[in-house]
């Protein structure tokens, strides 16, 4: 199964314990896949009238369950239900307050093509669960996977200069958003991470991600 996550407000009503926004998108991600308009709708018209969607927290355990569900000109927009448990009550305060602002998909890809230029486009998935999340929930593992992109952003940046090329829309677009990514994983975090914690310099790194992005995207 795969997953995807997207940084998108979630709007909370805590009284009702609901929740709703977009847990998934029609943009390029960083993993250069698009889901394109029309991949969810045979899971909703199929899985979701027979309650075979279930909303999770962190892609393990089950929450709650779609009470609403669409797609629309912006992407995949989902109205959740948070059952009265205890984790229940821990998520949608968490979401009340701001703490998890992120919404994450898990599904298989039934339909995609071949990339072009470079984007996996994919044209239907089979939707299982739609997840509130904490972004750097495992801090090593969401970490070092910007770091990754970023690394791998600078050796695409390195081939086209080399090559005379001028670095495409896309891929400035791809710079900004992995900077933007490490801020949210700092904005989370309450006090300077410890080397001892996080075995990283999370503010070093986005130092250098903005220096460099800064340098090349603006001159």
């Amino acid at each position: 199964m795969k997953l995807k996550n997207y940084p998108f407000q979630i709007k909370v009503d805590a009284e009702k314990r609901t929740f709703e926004g977009y847990a998934s998108t029609w943009d390029i991600d960083l993993e250069n896949d698009q889901i394109l308009p029309g991949a969810f709708k045979k899971s909703i018209d199929e899985r979701l009238p027979y309650n075979k969607i279930k909303i999770l927290y962190n892609h393990q355990d089950a929450i709650g369950v779609p009470i609403e569900m669409g797609e629309d000109e912006k992407g995949l927009y989902v109205k959740g239900k948070i059952s009265n448990t205890t984790l229940g009550n821990d998520v949608i305060n968490l979401m009340a307050d701001n703490v998890i602002s992120e919404m994450s998909i898990g599904f298989d890809i039934i339909s995609d093509r071949e990339p072009e230029n470079g984007i996996r486009k994919i044209s239907e998935v089979k939707l299982w669960e739609v997840s509130p999340v904490i972004f750097g929930a495992n801090p090593h593992t969401s970490i070092f996977n910007v770091q990754k992109r970023f690394a791998d952003m600078v050796e695409i940046v390195k081939h086209e200069q080399k090559e005379g090329r001028v670095l495409s829309a896309v891929n400035k677009r791809k710079l900004e958003e992995v900077v933007e990514i490490l801020q949210s994983i700092l904005v989370s975090i309450d006090k300077e991470p410890e080397p001892k914690s996080l075995d990283v310099d999370l503010h070093a790194m986005l130092r250098d991600m903005r220096e460099y992005s800064r340098s090349y995207l603006h001159g």
